[in-house]
C-alpha cells in the first residue's frame, strides 16, 4: 500500500530533472514511513516542489487504494493553483492512460455541502483526488443551506405534519428580511425558500436551478449530513421558531426587533447543527494533505478544531480519525515556537492508523520537547557569548572543531567555544529525533544580492542610501517624533520606520491611523497575524509630538492638520522610494519583469504611484522624439501612440481588412502554431498571436520598439518581437516559452480570458474600442494591461489572483507592487526573476518567503541557468538601516537559534554590529533532514 507507485514516472523534462529526481525520492520516503507511523511533514524550502512531491504521494495512495480519496486541504488563496499544479503533474509525470484513470480534482471545494457531497458520489464517478479548502470546513462557508435543512429536519423530515407545514411556512415569510436566518441574498427570495421546504434535500440541487436558473455544482445538503441533522433534538430549533413573529404587525420596529434576535439566533443554532452533523460523517479517506500547516500551530484556531476528537455540541473533530495518513505541508517549520512545532505533529494523533510502531505517542513528544529546549538554550547561550566576540577573536575559530579546547585562547574566546562545542551537540540530538517526523531538502543559493546605495542604477557606493541635507530634517524630527511615543510603550507606532518607508506610510501613522501594515483579508481560518507582530496600535500624538509632526508636514510639502486621505499629495521625493523607481524603470527598459514588496500599504500606494509617472514620463519622451512632438505636450504624444496603434493593429471588419493586422496576426500564429503539439487547442496559436498584439496596442510597449516612428510598420513590429534583448531573450521567446507551458487540449480558457480581455466565445473584434488600445482599466474579465499592477489586502481577492496569474506570463503587468498578503502561496516565477524588498520585515523567514515567490523549480532564472537579483535599498543612517543591518544578522541565526521568533521594533538591540558566526560552527550546526 505505502510505496511509490511504478506508473509515476520517473523521467522528466530536462529543466526539472534535477529537481524532479529529488521529490520523487522524497515522496518514496515519505510512502515508507507510512508503513511505520501515522504522519510525515514535508517542510522543503520556498520553490522546491512540495505540491509535486505531494502530488506523486497522493497518486500513489489512490493508485493502491482507488476506492477511497485522497483530500488536500489547502488556504483559499491557493485553490487553483494546486489545480493548475495537479494538470502540470498529469501532464508531465504520469503516462496518458494512467492520468484518464486517476479523477483528479477540477476545481477547489469552497463550501462544507460540496465536499461532503462529493464524497457521496458513487464510487465509479466519484473524484479520486479532492482540493478543499481549508474554509470549506469551517463554520464561516456554511452558506443559507444550513438553515434550511435545519428547519427542514426539525419540522418532521419527509413526515411533516400540519404543525410542520406552518413552521415551514412561517420560515418562509420572512426570508428576504435582513434581520432573518435567511436574508434573501444569492437567490434565497421567500418563493424560492418555500418551493425548496416543500421538496426533500436530495432534489434540491435540481429543484434550485429550476426555481433560480442557477447550477449547483454539488448538492447542497448530503444525504449524509441530512441524516446525522434528522438525529439531533428538534426542540431548540422549534422554539426559536416559536419565538418568531408569526405575522406582520402594524410596529415594522418592533417586528425587525424580534426578527434580529430569533434570526440570528437561529442562525447560529443551524451552523452549529450542520458542524456537528459534518463530525459525524466518517469520511473514510486513505489520505489527507494539509497545505500551509504552520496554521495548525495554535490549538483555538478553527482549522486546528478539526483534528480534535469530537465534542458534542461543536464543530470539533472533523478530520479526526477521517484518514489513515496524513502529510503536512510547510516551509517555515522552525520559524515556530517548540511548543507550537509539536502542536503541529500532535495533529497526527487524529490519523486512523493504529499500532504503528512510531506512533506519536506522549512519551515521543516529550523526547522531543527535551531535545527542542535543550537546541534551543544552548544556541541561544553561544548567540550571547558570540555577540562578546570582536572581529579578531573570530580568527581563532579558523581551527574550531567539537573535539577539544586549546589551552591558550582568551577568557571570552574559550567561552564561545565551549558554548558551540555544547550547541552543536544538542543540535545533533534534536535532528536525530526530528528527522523521523520531518523532511527537508533547501536549495542552493544562487542569488545576487544588492543592498543600500548600489540599488540606484550606476552607484557602486557600499553605503545606505544618502540623504540630501534639504530633506534630512523630517527624518530627524520623525525619529524623535518615535522615540518620545515609545517611552512607557511597549509596541510604539513606527514613525521611523514609517518615513524610512514612504512619506505616505509616515502620515498615516501620524494620523493615528494604525500601523498601516498590508493585511490580508481574514479568510483563512488557521491564520494568526503572526506576520504582523510588529504592526502598532493607533496613537494619538500629544503636544509635544504634534509640534514635531507639524515641521515634518511642512518640510514633505504637506499643511498643518492635512490628513492623508487619497487626494492628499506629497511634494519632496522620497530617497528609498526614487531609487526603488529608478531600479524599476531600469528592469523595464530592458523588458525584464520585476516584483517590488512593501510592508506600509500606503507605501505600496506611493511606489505604486511613482513609478507609473516615472513610466509616463518615459513613454512620453520617447514618443516626443519620435514623433518629433513638443515634450510638453503630453496629450498630442498620447494621440500619436493611439493613431499608431490603431493603423498597425486594429482589427479586420466585415467591411475592412487591416494589412498591417493581418501581416502581423498570421505570422505570429504560424510562429507558435509551430510550437504547439498535436494535442493542443486548436485555438492556443491564435489566442497567443492576440494576446501577443493586445500587449504591443499599449504605448508602453510601442515606446520600446526598435526604431519607433510615425512610419513604423509591420515588419518593424515582427523585427522587434523576434530581436533579441537585453538577456538576449527575444520576445518571441518569451511568449513560445510561456505556449509551451500551456499546451494542453483544454487551452487554459481561464488564463486566456484574462490575457485577451475577452470572453473566448465572442468574437474578437466585438470587444475592441476602434479608438482606444487596451491601457489601465479591467477589461471586462480580463486583467488590466497597465503597466504597473498593484496587488496588497485591500486589493479584490479575485483580481489579486488575476494579476498573479498574467504577471506569470510575458503580458503586463511587467511590475508587480506588492503587499504582504502576496508573499506567500503565490507564484511569480515563470517570467521574472528579480524582486525589490522596499521594506523588511523583522523575521527573516517571511523576507525568505517573499524571495521564494520568484525563486522556484521551474523559474525563469532556472531556465536560463542564471540566479535571480534580489534588491534591499535602505536610508543610510535612519532606523532603515538599523532594521537592514539586524535582519541580515538574524538571518545568520535564524535557523540556528530555534524556537525563539523573532520580534521587532528593537530600540537597544545591537545585533547589527554582532560579527558573522564562524564557518566551522555554522557548518557543524546545519540541520540535516534530507532524503538521499
Amino acid at each position: 500500500m505505502w510505496e511509490l507507485s511504478p506508473r509515476v514516472k520517473a523521467e522528466a523534462p530536462a529543466e526539472y530533472a534535477a529537481g524532479w529526481e529529488k521529490q520523487r525520492r522524497a515522496a518514496a520516503e515519505i510512502l515508507r514511513r507510512f508503513g511505520r507511523q501515522p504522519g510525515v511533514i514535508l517542510a522543503d524550502q520556498v520553490g522546491m516542489g512540495k505540491t509535486f512531491t505531494a502530488l506523486a504521494v497522493a497518486v500513489s495512495a489512490v493508485l493502491a487504494d482507488p476506492g477511497r480519496p485522497v483530500v488536500i486541504s489547502v488556504p483559499k488563496a491557493v485553490g487553483h493553483k494546486w489545480i493548475n499544479d495537479w494538470n502540470r503533474f498529469a501532464k508531465t509525470y504520469l503516462d496518458p492512460d494512467t492520468a484518464r484513470e486517476i479523477r483528479g480534482p477540477q476545481e477547489p471545494i469552497a463550501r462544507p455541502g460540496a465536499f461532503f457531497s462529493a464524497l457521496a458520489e458513487p464510487p465509479e464517478t466519484r473524484r479520486h483526488l479532492l482540493v478543499v479548502t481549508h474554509q470549506a470546513l469551517s463554520n464561516n462557508a456554511i452558506g443559507q443551506f444550513a438553515e434550511l435543512a435545519a428547519v427542514w429536519a426539525a419540522t418532521g423530515g419527509d413526515d411533516c405534519g400540519d404543525e410542520g407545514w406552518a413552521y415551514r411556512r412561517q420560515f418562509a415569510k420572512w426570508s428576504g428580511r435582513r434581520e432573518w436566518a435567511v436574508t434573501g441574498r444569492d437567490g434565497f427570495s421567500p418563493e424560492t425558500v418555500s418551493e425548496l421546504l416543500q421538496t426533500p434535500p436530495e432534489q434540491w440541487r435540481r429543484r434550485w436551478q429550476e426555481l433560480t436558473g442557477r447550477p449547483l455544482p454539488w448538492d447542497p445538503v448530503p444525504a449524509a449530513v441530512m441524516r446525522a441533522l434528522q438525529r439531533l433534538d428538534p426542540a431548540p430549533v422549534l422554539e426559536l421558531l416559536d419565538r418568531s413573529p408569526k405575522r406582520r404587525s402594524v410596529d415594522e420596529a418592533r417586528d425587525a426587533e424580534r426578527l434580529a434576535e430569533t434570526g440570528g439566533a437561529l442562525k447560529d443554532l443551524s451552523r452549529r447543527r450542520w458542524q456537528e452533523a459534518m463530525v459525524g460523517v466518517d469520511s473514510d479517506l486513505s489520505l489527507l494533505i494539509l497545505d500551509e500547516a504552520h496554521h495548525t500551530k495554535n490549538n483555538g484556531t478553527q482549522l486546528s478544531r478539526l483534528f480534535a476528537p469530537p465534542r458534542p455540541g461543536t464543530p470539533d473533530g472533523i478530520l479526526y480519525r477521517a484518514a489513515d495518513r496524513m502529510l503536512f505541508l510547510t516551509a517555515t517549520p522552525f520559524e515556530l515556537g517548540h511548543d507550537e512545532l509539536l502542536r503541529i505533529l500532535g495533529r497526527f494523533t487524529a490519523a486512523r492508523a493504529k499500532d504503528l510502531p512510531e506512533a506519536f505517542t506522549d512519551e515521543t513528544q516529550h523526547d522531543l520537547r527535551s531535545a527542542l529546549i535543550s537546541a534551543r538554550r544552548t544556541s541561544r547561550q553561544l548567540e550571547r557569548s558570540w555577540g562578546r566576540l570582536t572581529e579578531d577573536d573570530v580568527r581563532h575559530f579558523d581551527t574550531w572543531t567539537v573535539d577539544e579546547i586549546p589551552d591558550d585562547l582568551p577568557a571570552d574566546v574559550r567561552t564561545a567555544w565551549g558554548d558551540a562545542q555544547r550547541a552543536v551537540a544538542a543540535r545533533k540530538r534534536m535532528n536525530e529525533l526530528v528527522r523521523t517526523w520531518v523532511i527537508r531538502h533547501e536549495r542552493p543559493r544562487n542569488r545576487t544580492a544588492i543592498e543600500g546605495a548600489r540599488v540606484i542604477p550606476g552607484v557602486d557606493a557600499a553605503t545606505g542610501i544618502p540623504i540630501d541635507d534639504e530633506l534630512a530634517l523630517p527624518f530627524l524630527l520623525a525619529a524623535r517624533i518615535h522615540s518620545l511615543a515609545s517611552r512607557g510603550s511597549a509596541n510604539p507606532p513606527n514613525f521611523a520606520y514609517g518615513i524610512a518607508s514612504s512619506f505616505e506610510a509616515y502620515l498615516r501613522l501620524s494620523a493615528g491611523d494604525g500601523s498601516g501594515a498590508d493585511e490580508p483579508v481574514a479568510d483563512d481560518p488557521g491564520a494568526d497575524g503572526s506576520a504582523l507582530a510588529t504592526a502598532s496600535e493607533p496613537s494619538a500624538l500629544d503636544a509635544e509630538m504634534r509640534w514635531y509632526d507639524e515641521r515634518v508636514r511642512a518640510a514633505i510639502g504637506i499643511g498643518s492638520g492635512v490628513g492623508v486621505g487619497a487626494g492628499v499629495g506629497v511634494a519632496a521625493r522620497h530617497p528609498k522610494v526614487e531609487a526603488t523607481t529608478r531600479r524599476v524603470m531600469d528592469h523595464w527598459l530592458k523588458r525584464e519583469k520585476i516584483v517590488v514588496f512593501c510592508w506600509f500599504r500606503r507605501t505600496t500606494r506611493a511606489v505604486h504611484s511613482s513609478i507609473e509617472a516615472a513610466l509616463r514620463d518615459e513613454i512620453r519622451a520617447r514618443g516626443a522624439r519620435a514623433f518629433g512632438v513638443d515634450p510638453a505636450d503630453g496629450e498630442e504624444i498620447d494621440k500619436e501612440y493611439l493613431r499608431l496603434a490603431n493603423r498597425l493593429f486594429r482589427r479586420d471588419t466585415s467591411s475592412r481588412t487591416n494589412l498591417a493586422y493581418r501581416k502581423i496576426h498570421d505570422k505570429l500564429e504560424e510562429h507558435f502554431r509551430s510550437k504547439t503539439s498535436p494535442e493542443a487547442h486548436p485555438e492556443l496559436a491564435s489566442w497567443t498571436a492576440e494576446a501577443v498584439i493586445r500587449n504591443f496596442r499599449t504605448p508602453q510597449h510601442l515606446a520600446r520598439v526598435g526604431g519607433l516612428t510615425r512610419d513604423l510598420d509591420a515588419d518593424g513590429i515582427l523585427a522587434d518581437v523576434f530581436a533579441p534583448g537585453a538577456s538576449r531573450r527575444s520576445l518571441a521567446d518569451a511568449w513560445t516559452d510561456f505556449i509551451e507551458r500551456v499546451d494542453s487540449p483544454s487551452g487554459h480558457p481561464e488564463l486566456f480570458r484574462d490575457l485577451l480581455g475577452r470572453d473566448l466565445e465572442a468574437p474578437a473584434e466585438q470587444t475592441e474600442d476602434a479608438d482606444e488600445p487596451d491601457r489601465n482599466a479591467e477589461s471586462g474579465r480580463g486583467s488590466e494591461l497597465g503597466a504597473v499592477g498593484l496587488a496588497d489586502g485591500s486589493t479584490d481577492p479575485d483580481i489579486r489572483r488575476r494579476r498573479a496569474s498574467v504577471f506569470t506570463t510575458p503580458s503586463a503587468p511587467e511590475v508587480l507592487v506588492a503587499g504582504s498578503v502576496m508573499g506567500e502561496g503565490i507564484d511569480l516565477h515563470t517570467e521574472c526573476d528579480v524582486v525589490i524588498h522596499h521594506d523588511l520585515d523583522w523575521n527573516p523567514g517571511i523576507i525568505e518567503q517573499r524571495t521564494g515567490r520568484i525563486e522556484r523549480i521551474g523559474s525563469l532564472a532556472e531556465r536560463r541557468g542564471t540566479g535571480i537579483t534580489v534588491y534591499v535599498p535602505y536610508l543610510a543612517g535612519t532606523h532603515d538601516e538599523k532594521q537592514f543591518r539586524v535582519v541580515r544578522d538574524r538571518q545568520q541565526w535564524f535557523d540556528l537559534v530555534m524556537g525563539s521568533r523573532p520580534e521587532g521594533g528593537l530600540e537597544d538591540s545591537d545585533e547589527e554590529a554582532r560579527v558573522p558566526l564562524a564557518q566551522p560552527i555554522v557548518e557543524a550546526m546545519a540541520m540535516n533532514l534530507s532524503v538521499g
